[in-house]
Parts: C-alpha cells; structure tokens; sequence
C-alpha cells in the first residue's frame, strides 16, 4: 500500500513535469526546474529523476532532491524503481487511447518495431 501511495504522489511530477519539459527542439521551460523541489515537499518525495531522449540520445537528464537528509541526489543517482514502472506505462497507455492516439485492437508493429527484428517479418 506505501508503494501505491507513493505511485499517487509520483505520478503527476512525471506527467506535469514531462509536459512542461517537451518544448520544441528540446528547450526547457524555465519554470520547470523552479517548480520541481516544490512539488516534491508538498508531496514529501525525496528525489525525483527526469529526461528527455530525442532520436535515441539523451538530451536532458537532471535529478532533484536529496539521497538522505542534506545530502543532494546526483545526477547518476540509481533509483530503485522496481515494477512502479509497470502502472506509469499502463496510465500513459490509458492516456493516449483516450486521447485516440493509440487503438488497442492495432498491432503493435503499426506504432514501432525494434530495430533488432524489423528484418524478420514476424514482428508482425
């Protein structure tokens, strides 16, 4: 249950923050980074990590907050994220159909192929 109540406090820093940080060729909203440490005390998280990956480069990658008390988070903090990642891509997922950008009854291969296997035709 603290796993969830925490997913609840977490979730919308990721999507508030990833919608005020994709700005057109990648420049960040300036308020962003100002409004980051506040969200975190209201919602009393420790530290929080974003980026933006553009063409398969990182292009932005900034960690917020502290490790332990007074002590600031580097930016290769290594978060131990677990299976929290499974209901950020449900809820994203849920978004996007909701929005009519994603149909679940289309294959997959419609949206994206990996590179590793788009030379073998069943990817489809």
């Amino acid at each position: 249950m603290k796993k969830l109540t925490l997913l609840t406090k977490l979730l919308p820093i990721i999507l508030i923050g990833t919608s005020l940080l994709a700005q057109t060729n990648t420049e960040i909203n300036p308020g962003f980074e100002d409004k980051v440490p506040v969200w975190l005390a209201e919602n009393n998280i420790p530290a929080v990590g974003t980026g933006i990956i553009e063409d398969g480069e990182i292009v932005y990658a900034r960690v917020f907050g502290e490790l332990q008390k007074g002590v600031p988070a580097p930016d290769n903090t290594i978060f131990n994220v677990a299976s929290m990642t499974k209901p950020v891509v449900a809820m994203l997922t849920l978004k996007l159909i909701e929005a009519g950008q994603w149909d679940l009854d289309e294959p997959l291969f419609h949206y994206w192929i990996d590179p590793d296997v788009i030379d073998d035709l069943r990817h489809e």
